[in-house]
């Protein structure tokens, strides 16, 4: 399962429905279901002893953490 390391956002599930059945109220619109996934980036940071890790990260953060690094 995708997960962010830093703020734990992860996939969730929505519903398609199909609009061009959904005018009429005589039939029921199907309806199907789908994951929605996070955009994830591996980020390379230094750990407290100088070491590179890899974390996954989503872009919300990942924009926070460039933000930092440039001021």
């Amino acid at each position: 399962m995708k997960k962010c390391d830093l703020c734990n956002k992860q996939s969730f599930f929505g519903r398609n429905i199909r609009h061009k059945a959904s005018g009429s109220w005589a039939r029921k619109a199907t309806r199907t279901s789908k994951t929605q996934l996070p955009n994830l980036r591996n980020l390379k940071m230094l750990n407290e002893n100088g070491t590179p890790v890899v974390i996954k990260v989503c872009m919300s953060c990942y924009k926070a953490i460039n933000l930092n690094q440039k001021a």
